[in-house]
């Protein structure tokens, strides 16, 4: 080893913005002269100043240098430790060595505020006036502040968007506020009210910025124009009340404007300043004398209008017109089922039916029974589970405005049985006309007893596994029953068919002449 290099601190504190010097020490251990070269990894370089990066140790001699650090004052330093390495290599022999250390970067705090605008204005016409804070954490540690607003007079309310909030490093938040006054003062002089917004860290609570902006409080009227407006509201009411007035139908409405052909149309009215009305329906009278006001029905078959007036004497007031508008109702389209089937016909207690269906039409209902069960007009299969013993009868049920139409299917529910019949076969389907052999193999499961009969006469009792050839006359119904142990029992059957006769003529025997 030709030289050998020494840190001053492993652990080096700088607040950002400080410079910190950091010493090191190489000791030559060679017999000769060497030149050494210094450089800093692991860090920023922005944050590092080296003054000799070059220099030069006797033999058997020990040096000493320093670098400098110096962590900006900037939000992006952020609090922490962080481990850099010195390194030193020799310009001579080319050895490098390095030693570690942590800088541990101290935290700082700066909140800055901003409130904009600087003057808002309220008065009974608008009642809030929004302020936009921005917030500004200008320090290198996470900050969580508080918000809270206050005026000298304390006569004003404040909502906040977020009343807390965090603020990361360098982050920058904008929160509004909304100030209210606390006492409505719709006659009074114009009041203007400073208040200030203040944030303060909920973890170091000296930390704290504030902004203030100003609040004009603007009322409807001064007490000496609200004094004009009333005398002249005084004189305007009694020219008006010794002006005559003009007849008036105050209110003419229909109780349905969209009615449906034949439907009945209920029409009010009231008027003012009259001797009578007059209201007509598409050019028809329904009204024509002095009530003032009342109820009138038609019934409606077309579209049009009712357009009625009050009159006085001679004198005839505005009009008023309201349409209407007859609908015919659609011809409502019977559903159609063209589809409904179960699969399987015959099934054990609890297992599930494949539900198959499809409808036609403006289907708005479609039910299966029993249950009740609602099913989609769009989806085309269904699986339920045969939970009844018994032959049970499905029925589907569509419905269309009033119009129904039903499908039924039975399925019969047998008591499910632990045995399983795996295999149950003939070779022959059909046997020719006059009877023949049938071979016949079976294989059954979890059964402590087997049957097998012909035409359901005789049963036999046989193995779980066997075959046997039987000959048969005519057609023929083969039954396999398997019973658990608790005597509930699977079958299975095969009918044979017979062949039927042949109509072809019998092929004659030739002969001489």
């Amino acid at each position: 080893m030709s030289f050998t290099v020494r840190i001053g601190a492993d652990i080096v504190p700088v607040e950002p913005g400080a410079t910190v010097p950091v010493g090191f020490e190489i000791a030559n251990r060679s017999d000769d002269p060497d030149r050494f070269e210094v450089s800093v990894e692991g860090l920023d370089p922005e944050w590092i100043a080296v003054p000799v990066p070059t220099f030069s140790v006797e033999a058997r001699d020990i040096h000493q240098e320093k670098v400098f650090l110096k962590p900006p004052r900037q939000s992006e330093s952020m609090a922490g430790d962080y481990p850099f390495v010195i390194k030193v290599r020799s310009l001579e022999t080319g050895e490098s060595r390095t030693v570690q250390a942590i800088v541990s970067v101290q935290a700082f705090n700066h909140l800055s505020m901003e409130i904009s605008p600087k003057k808002g204005i309220i008065s009974p016409f608008r009642k809030a006036n929004r302020f936009e804070v921005t917030l500004m954490n200008l320090g290198n540690v996470e900050q969580t502040v508080q918000l809270r607003g206050s005026d000298p007079e304390d006569e004003l309310t404040y909502d906040f968007e977020e009343q807390q909030l965090d603020l990361g490093p360098g982050q920058t938040k904008v929160v509004s506020v909304t100030p209210h006054s606390a006492k409505a003062r719709p006659f009074s002089s114009v009041r203007l009210h400073g208040f200030q917004v203040t944030a303060r860290s909920t973890l170091t609570p000296s930390l704290a910025s504030s902004a203030t902006a100003q609040l004009e409080e603007r009322p409807v009227l001064s007490p000496g124009m609200l004094a004009l407006g009333l005398l002249m509201l005084i004189v305007f009411a009694g020219w008006w009340l010794l002006l005559p007035k003009p007849p008036t139908l105050d209110s003419l409405s229909l109780d349905n404007e969209n009615p449906m052909a034949g439907e009945v149309v209920h029409i009010r009215w009231k008027a003012t300043n009259a001797n009578g009305v007059d209201i007509r329906v598409n050019g028809i009278p329904i009204v024509q004398g002095g009530e003032l006001e009342g109820e009138k029905t038609f019934t409606a078959d077309v579209s049009g209008e009712v357009v009625g007036y009050a009159f006085r004497d001679s004198r005839q007031g505005s009009r008023v017109t309201r349409m209407f508008t007859v609908h015919v109702p659609p011809e409502v389209i019977a559903p159609k089922i063209t589809r409904f089937d179960i699969t399987p016909r015959e099934v054990k207690l609890g297992q599930p039916i494949l539900v198959q269906y499809e409808v036609a039409g403006a289907v708005t209902s479609l039910t299966l029974a029993p249950g009740g069960i609602a099913l989609d007009p769009k989806v085309s299969q269904l699986k339920v589970i045969a939970d009844v013993k018994g032959d049970i009868e499905y029925q589907l049920v569509a419905e269309n405005q009033g119009k129904l139409v039903k499908k039924t299917v039975r399925v019969h529910v047998v008591e499910g049985s632990k045995a399983s019949i795996v295999v149950f076969r003939s070779d022959v389907k059909t046997v020719p006309e006059g009877g023949g052999p049938v071979h016949i193999t079976w294989q059954v499961t979890n059964a402590e007893r087997v049957e097998l009969s012909q035409d359901l006469d005789n049963p036999q009792t046989v193995g779980v596994q066997g075959e046997r050839d039987i000959s048969i006359t005519g057609e023929t119904e083969f039954t396999l029953t398997a019973y658990d142990d608790q005597g509930a029992t699977v079958t299975q059957r095969i009918r044979i068919k017979v062949e039927p006769p042949s109509t072809d003529p019998p092929v004659k025997s030739g002969g001489g002449n």
